[in-house]
Order: structure tokens, then sequence, then C-alpha cells
């Protein structure tokens, strides 16, 4: 059951600048994505990118958040014919958290 504080906790937006790619690659650190204009979800494009062996490729953004004590990450990934092509392949999202402190912490979603 959803609490009050639950509901007070909420946040009713995307922290992220151009999520969908709508604008391109807009607000985005790119490193080998494309815009996918004919493949939107909730807009009209989406982001793609194709594998390529012993190549990382990456989107990043950084974004600084409200006095919260917790977030949720969402994303929706589609993929065709995926195949890790060497046993060190990673196909997944990382989010890197910076604390106040300055102290830093990376943690990796694998997605396949």
């Amino acid at each position: 059951m959803v609490t009050n504080n639950d509901i007070r906790e909420m946040v009713p937006f995307n922290l992220l600048r151009n999520s969908r790619g709508d604008d391109g690659m807009a607000y985005w650190v790119n490193s080998g994505f494309e815009v996918d204009g004919d493949n939107g979800v909730s807009g009209t494009a989406s982001f793609k990118a194709m594998g390529v062996a012993n190549m990382t490729k990456s989107m990043a953004q950084t974004i600084y958040p409200a006095n919260r004590s917790s977030y949720t990450l969402s994303a929706q990934i589609a993929s065709e014919n995926l195949e890790k092509l060497s046993s060190n392949s990673q196909v997944g999202i990382e989010v890197v958290i910076e604390y106040e402190d300055g102290t830093t912490e990376a943690r990796f979603i694998d997605l396949y």
C-alpha cells in the first residue's frame, strides 16, 4: 500500500534532460550512440547503438537531484540479435553517484 509519505517522496518528473532523444543528442555526452527517429516510445525518438568488438559506447549526463533520500532509475531497452562478442563484453547501465563529501560510488546494472 502506498503511504502519504511515499507520495510526498515521489519525483513527478524526469531529472534527465532530453531523455527520449526528441532534441537529438542535446544535453548528452555521446560516444557511439545515434538518435533513432523511427522507434520512439514515449516521444518521437530514441537512442541506439550498434555493437562493435573491442569498443565502448556510452552516453552520459550529469544531474543535480533535489535533497531526497531515494531515487528510482528506470529505462526501457530493446535489443535485436544481441550477443556478447567476447567474455569481457558488457551491456548495461552504469550509474556513478557522487556524495556530498566528494566520494563516488559506481553501480553497474547488467542488462545481458
